[in-house]
């Protein structure tokens, strides 16, 4: 049952993410926040503030003093939730943050020789507190690590399990960043009270590169690797006015377009996403973010 409700929660969120759908703490493989979605999830070398624990965690100390950035979209009937924080102080930066998942009225299924409903019915909640912090080592370059505490529960079963990621980026030049991040660096083993059987979360290495050739444009691009697959993310930013950002990009042949308001000290950020699973419907998320 279990296995079947995290393939059904990857199907609604990414559609590369279905090769490993019996992973545990697969809802943190979604693709939250809007801003990052709009470049298709390319932001490992330009992770910053407190949306960077959601890719790269070292990009925690390029952001402001003071960040805090929320989002919230249903999708298929799944909820989610994210909300994020971080602090800079020069050289050091710390962030926190809640993501939360959830669904209700899950048809629960058996597994024979073919897939069957039970009749019954059951709700399903995900939620992880995260811990991050990031130093710079060495002149424009910093490393950062994201620790974990993850709870699954689906009907009146539980699991709970601890992981990390961790990540580095290096300024090349003033135009040339690049970037590397292990998700699940130590990957979370979930053990489930009602049985003997335990998950455990897949391991996901990402490479990227972030290109500012004008203080308009921004491309990046993102090799990003399991132990069964590989896929190229790429995007592109282009601040058409200092209120208003256009983005674009594509994750793993699915393409996603959004944009970015400033109003008065707080950020809007909106995508839209066509899946690459024709028989699923365009997802849009809305986010905010400000800082202080």
């Amino acid at each position: 049952m279990k296995k079947l409700l995290i393939l059904s929660v990857l199907i609604m969120t990414t559609s590369h993410s279905l090769s490993a759908s019996e992973g545990a703490a697969a809802f943190l493989e979604a693709s939250l926040h809007p801003q990052s979605v709009a470049i298709g999830n390319a932001d490992t070398a330009i992770s910053k503030g407190a949306l960077a624990p959601l890719s790269n965690s070292s990009g925690l100390i390029n952001g402001t003093k003071t960040e805090i950035a929320a989002s919230s979209y249903t999708y298929l009937g799944t909820n989610f939730i994210s909300a994020l924080a971080s602090k800079s102080f020069g050289k050091v930066a710390v962030g926190a943050g809640y993501i939360n998942s959830s669904i209700e009225g899950f048809e629960e299924t058996v597994l024979g020789d073919r897939v069957s409903k039970t009749g019954n019915t059951f709700d399903y909640t995900a939620q992880a507190f995260l811990l991050s912090g990031a130093l710079e080592l060495i002149p424009n370059g910093t490393i950062g690590v994201t620790l974990k505490s993850i709870t699954e529960k689906a009907g009146e079963a539980s699991a709970t399990g601890l992981g990390m990621d961790i990540g580095a980026q290096l300024k090349l030049t003033p135009w040339l960043s690049t970037g590397v991040n292990i998700f699940n660096a130590i990957q979370p083993t979930l053990k489930w009270d009602n049985s003997s059987e335990s998950d455990q979360g897949r391991r996901i290495y990402s490479l990227g590169l972030g290109l500012c050739p004008t203080p308009k444009w921004i491309l990046t691009a993102d090799i990003q690797a399991d132990s069964q697959t590989q896929w190229i993310e790429t995007g592109v930013t282009y601040k058409i006015h200092p209120a208003l950002t256009l983005r674009a990009g594509v994750n793993n042949q699915e393409w996603s377009t959004g944009l970015g308001l400033q109003l008065i000290g707080i950020q809007l950020d909106f995508s839209y996403t066509q899946p690459a699973v024709d028989h699923l419907d365009p997802q849009s998320r809305i986010g905010i973010k400000t800082s202080f």
